[in-house]
């Protein structure tokens, strides 16, 4: 519930298993996580340097994430946006409390995602606890943002969950790698910037 007091190890802890596994691109989301619940004391040169130096090792280059992507809210509760995952488009709720991109299982068949297998995760969420199974998304594009190799969770009985309308939620695993802002009633994502 306070992700934010969560310490900065468990994050750069995280990084180091996904380097350790040879998923050195991977390593970088946790970092990007973290500066991301509090940017405006963590997006520093340290950190930053981190994510330079696993772009370089993991030759991630533009791949990773590229171009940006305007996202107008229509009503003050949610904000429901079109998304593609491994080219499958569906509708999303972007949810910046998210840790991760979390898809329906019947989209997740659409999208050629694995739903079994893999580690089974709990998650909590505004309706309870949910399980699912981690799995990798080849892309993950919202209008020009796009993102490749993202952490996807595939929820299990999530249809009652995110209800008939919503394929999935969009979250930290794809947006944390993106500066995104709010102003005047847009969501901004855009490449982020190097400190």
């Amino acid at each position: 519930p306070q992700i934010k007091r969560v310490s900065s190890s468990v994050f750069m802890n995280q990084a180091k298993m996904y380097q350790k596994l040879g998923r050195i691109c991977e390593a970088i989301t946790p970092i990007q996580t973290w500066i991301s619940l509090d940017p405006a004391n963590r997006d520093t040169p340290q950190p930053n340097r981190t994510i330079a130096r696993y772009e370089e090792e993991g030759d991630c280059g533009r791949s990773y994430t590229s171009g940006s992507a305007k996202i107008r809210q229509r009503n003050s509760k949610s904000v429901v946006v079109g998304v593609k995952v491994n080219g499958v488009s569906g509708k999303f709720l972007l949810d910046t409390g998210a840790s991760y991109v979390s898809v329906n299982k019947r989209f997740a068949e659409r999208a050629k995602l694995q739903t079994s297998g893999g580690s089974r995760v709990m998650l909590r969420t505004a309706n309870g606890i949910v399980h699912g199974r981690v799995t990798v998304a080849d892309t993950v594009s919202v209008q020009n943002a796009k993102a490749s190799q993202v952490t996807v969770v595939t929820l299990e009985g999530s249809e009652d969950q995110l209800g008939k309308q919503l394929d999935g939620l969009l979250g930290l695993s794809f947006l944390a790698r993106f500066d995104l802002s709010f102003a005047k009633g847009v969501w901004t994502l855009s490449p982020r910037s190097k400190s």
